[in-house]
């Protein structure tokens, strides 16, 4: 990182450091013991105290406003799913790039109306950021209720949307409300906010809305919406785990020791605010497992981010080996020849497997499966658990015990849901 690039850094530590108005990072060093004076160039930024979710939600609201209150232009209210509790979290209007590109593509594919169910917070910024855009500001976003979706698809019907603005948990629940009501041929744009989505339900979604293009914005709610973006590129061309990290923010990659991973390597990502706010992040935690590496895009842009889900959620480390969500249901994706349409959860267990303590995976499924046994053999043939091994050289080797099948008829139904499932004590 070069002078220049340090100095954006140095006026949002400057901001945050100097505030008049909250002493919330002044209070986090001076608690962690951290002399925040040190700081001269990256490597001492690197050196900084990471920030973690919970001491934004122990801090009350007015005191991590960072600007007078008449400059919040809303309050961001995030879901609560992955914390103990919601935040709420001061925003004002940011003229980002994830909104040019919206923009952009809506006129280009002609959309004329979209429906929205998006969670509070989402929808809250949402409709504040499209208010302030000069061209999002005249378009018109139809309201569908999450808690409602045969209400919401039959507002679809009633209205005639030609686009979809939801989150991937969302829009797995309201199709089958949608297609008893509306022609899903009439859909040609959708575009999927918040969590990732994966490549396994990607695929489903397409097969139902055929004509519709897929735009994907990776959100985190501390941040005020928007992390990631994905160009025209892409989209047409790109799993949806592959984004654009943004002008917006200082990106970095974090190992399990706490130290950066190396170009290309998997880890947590940290994300640093480059815009005054009011409530910037300094190395927050994000909880999503990623990894960033060079990468010349037509659109100009020179890096790619690969993600790989929620640490905790949809990424498990256990047994030397890492679990993936977007890895177990390319699994299951090629088991049932790419038309996986039941839901799952993976159960990690531990128990004594001929006189030795090892992993043991129960793999809970809605699908009939004639023969588990045989399916469970097969599954762990296709369970890449690293770059060049499977699930089945670990139990041949008995590192791991043999995979087990249990057949259910249906899962509890959530936003943000849980699918690889630890009972390791």
């Amino acid at each position: 990182m070069g002078e220049a690039e340090f100095k954006k850094i140095k006026t949002i530590l400057d901001f945050a450091l100097k505030n008049k108005f909250s002493s919330f990072y002044r209070d986090k060093y001076e608690k962690d013991k951290f002399n925040i004076k040190s700081v001269r160039n990256y490597d001492d930024f690197q050196k900084i105290p990471l920030l973690i979710k919970k001491e934004i939600t122990e801090a009350p609201p007015i005191g991590r406003i960072f600007v007078s209150e008449d400059k919040v232009g809303c309050w961001v209210r995030t879901s609560g799913t992955t914390s103990a509790q919601p935040l709420l979290i001061p925003a004002a209007f940011l003229q980002s790039e994830h909104l040019n590109v919206l923009a952009e593509l809506l006129a280009k594919y002609k959309v004329k109306k979209s429906l929205s169910i998006r969670p509070a917070g989402m929808l809250s910024i949402d409709l504040f950021d499209f208010n302030s855009h000069p061209k999002l500001s005249s378009y018109p976003v139809i309201l569908g209720d999450m808690a409602n979706l045969d209400l919401s698809a039959r507002i679809a019907a009633g209205i005639e949307v030609d686009g979809i603005d939801t989150t991937p948990s969302a829009l797995y629940f309201l199709i089958p409300f949608l297609k008893e009501v509306y022609d899903l041929n009439k859909i040609k744009f959708i575009r999927l906010a918040g969590e990732f989505t994966s490549e396994q339900k990607y695929r489903f979604f397409k097969s139902y809305f055929k004509n519709a293009y897929f735009h994907f914005d990776l959100g985190a709610m501390e941040a005020r919406g928007s992390i990631a973006l994905r160009c025209d590129l892409l989209n047409n061309n790109y799993s949806p785990r592959f984004y654009h990290p943004k002008k917006d923010f200082l990106y970095e990659i974090i190992d399990e020791k706490g130290c950066i991973a190396k170009v290309g390597e998997a880890g947590e990502l940290v994300i640093t605010s480059l815009f005054i706010s009011p409530f910037p992040l300094v190395r927050y935690k994000t909880g999503e497992s990623a990894s960033i590496s060079e990468f010349k895009c037509v659109c100009g842009r020179k890096q790619i981010m690969e993600l790989f889900g929620r640490i905790g959620y949809d990424f498990l480390r256990v047994g030397g080996v890492a679990l993936h969500r977007h890895l177990v249901e390319d699994a299951l994706s090629h088991l049932f020849k790419g038309n996986f349409e039941g839901d799952y959860e993976l159960h990690v267990f531990e128990e004594i497997y001929k006189n030795r303590l090892v992993p043991k995976l129960i793999l809970k499924i809605t699908s009939n499966i004639k023969d588990p046994s045989s399916f469970a053999a097969e599954f762990e043939k296709k369970l890449r658990v690293s770059s060049n091994t499977f699930l089945e050289k670990l139990v041949q080797e008995e590192l791991f015990a043999p995979t087990q099948i249990e057949i259910t008829d249906k899962f509890e139904e959530s936003y943000k849901k849980i699918k690889i499932i630890s009972h390791i004590k």
